[in-house]
């Protein structure tokens, strides 16, 4: 008898256990889907692909109507770091903003600048707004509020929009404040990525210059993030991404000022949701744990390097560049750290792959790379102050593309007609 009731008893116990497993397994997120592949993508996969298909959002024999929403979870995808206050969805960092779809005529995002009295001209926020993948409009926001109506009329059907900031964080934060849209239904989050990708950077990876030529002076008017190796990547890869960059910023020190150290540092804004806007509380720190990323690419060190040319200060930049990819892993425990230099100045990407190389050995941590960019060093030109022009961030995506592709993080599909612009080489 009692060995009887060890056998009911163990069986009972495998079946209880095989189905939370199957329990789990269906309704675990999809960040933990891609992290092990104990769980099944194909669900993911499916639903991502169907968009509007069968959506009750979106019926088909509706007729179209005046509607309004914010900018909550509910309705729209946040895209890189932004903070849902007070009705508003705010965010700085280039490339932070929000992405939805529509099934209708016309969309109007109303757009507030986060004291907009103190934000001066050269320093006023710039977002672009596109529609299926296509640039619709590219505004500097010159007031405190103003609308960008978008067209929806021209597209087959169903829309996905996005709205991104592509100046960048430090000088000005833009929020969301409504959106009205003549369409069939709600709007509706778009679908995830297939990847979520966050970029650590510089000037470089802010667009510093791209829309100035190669004279005159920085401002925030002629970044363009979105033409940024960055952007050009994720497109590219149908990713989820944006930027934690600053002109300036380095890993020891930002670009020195008449020879002299400073602390224009990553660390200084890493674990913030905003920049300057310490009267919205949630803005201080962002929610790491709610918002894991695959991957977290560091593009750092160009800053450093007119500063690092002794032994001695480039063993300060070692140890303070292991110190970041600690920090990033205390925060990214399930991404994959990708670190990159280029397109200015690689003299420091030796003491980078030691940075790699040491962190790897005292950490026993595998999820972490070096690889470098297109490195032209201006033989494509140049915008101002020496930055690298479009094309060269063109090349530079292309480097990156193939370099996360062979992470394999994701099951990539073979593109068959590329979404880069021709380059001379």
């Amino acid at each position: 008898m009692n060995k009887l009731f060890k056998v009911v008893a163990v069986t009972l116990f495998f079946a209880v256990l095989i189905g939370f497993v199957a329990f789990v397994s269906a309704n675990a997120p999809d960040s933990e889907k891609k992290r092990f592949p104990f769980f099944s993508q194909s669900a993911s996969r499916n639903e991502s692909s169907q968009l509007f298909a069968e959506n009750p959002r979106f019926p088909e024999d509706a007729e179209i109507k005046s509607l309004s929403f914010t900018a909550s979870d509910g309705f729209v995808k946040p895209l890189g770091r932004t903070v849902f206050d007070g009705g508003i969805r705010w965010f700085s960092m280039s490339g932070s903003g929000i992405e939805f779809l529509c099934d209708g005529e016309s969309v109007t995002i109303t757009c507030r600048v986060y004291n907009s009295q103190y934000v001066t001209y050269n320093h006023r926020p710039r977002v672009a707004a596109f529609v299926n993948g296509e640039l619709q409009c590219d505004l500097v926001l010159d007031s405190e509020s103003e609308n960008i109506t978008l067209d929806l009329s021209a597209y087959d059907k169903d829309c996905t929009v996005k709205l991104i900031k592509i100046s960048e964080g430090t000088y000005s934060t833009v929020g969301v404040s409504a959106i009205s849209a003549e369409t069939k239904g709600d709007i509706c989050p778009s679908p995830r990525g297939t990847l979520r990708i966050e970029f650590l950077g510089d000037s470089i990876t802010c667009g510093y210059g791209l829309d100035a030529g190669n004279s005159g002076s920085f401002s925030t008017r002629t970044e363009n993030y979105a033409e940024t190796y960055a952007f050009l990547a994720a497109k590219e890869l149908g990713a989820d991404a944006a930027a934690v960059s600053f002109s300036g910023y380095g890993v020891l020190t930002g670009f020195p000022s008449k020879g002299m150290a400073n602390d224009y540092v990553i660390f200084r804004h890493y674990e913030n949701s905003l920049v300057n806007c310490n009267d919205i509380p949630a803005g201080q720190y962002w929610n790491f744990y709610g918002n894991a990323n695959d991957l977290v690419v560091i593009n750092l060190g160009t800053n450093d390097a007119s500063y690092c040319y002794t032994e001695e200060r480039r063993n300060s930049f070692v140890d303070e560049y292991k110190r970041l990819l600690s920090l990033v892993r205390l925060k990214e425990p399930g991404a994959f750290i990708l670190c990159v230099l280029g397109d200015m100045n690689n003299s420091l990407y030796p003491s980078i792959e030691r940075a790699v190389s040491e962190y790897r050995d005292d950490t026993l941590d595998r999820a972490v790379k070096c690889a470098t960019l297109s490195f032209d060093m201006g033989s494509l030109g140049s915008v101002i102050d020496g930055h690298p022009t479009k094309e060269s961030n063109i090349l530079a995506a292309e480097t990156l593309v193939n370099e996360i592709k062979s992470l394999g993080l994701y099951s990539f599909p073979e593109t068959t007609v590329s979404q880069y612009p021709t380059v001379q080489r």
